[in-house]
């Protein structure tokens, strides 16, 4: 993973457990969100879900707030 990449969020999204572990190997921001913020996040700006799966799917897609 790299800058701007993002994990976690399909787990919240479709109510399944975390299927992946993440260790970070140099110095690392983390933004931890609690379920009911990122779903407060999501439902607040229209598409946001959409360029979330697309991000899991590969595609290319930038979250803009």
């Amino acid at each position: 993973m790299g800058p701007d990449e993002v994990f976690g969020e399909i787990g919240l999204l479709s109510g399944v457990p975390r299927t992946a572990t993440v260790t970070a190997v140099a110095a690392t921001r983390l933004v931890a969100l609690a379920k009911h913020d990122f779903l407060e996040l999501v439902n607040s700006g229209p598409g946001l879900t959409y360029t979330l799966l697309d991000l899991h799917r590969g595609g290319i897609g930038v979250v803009e707030g």
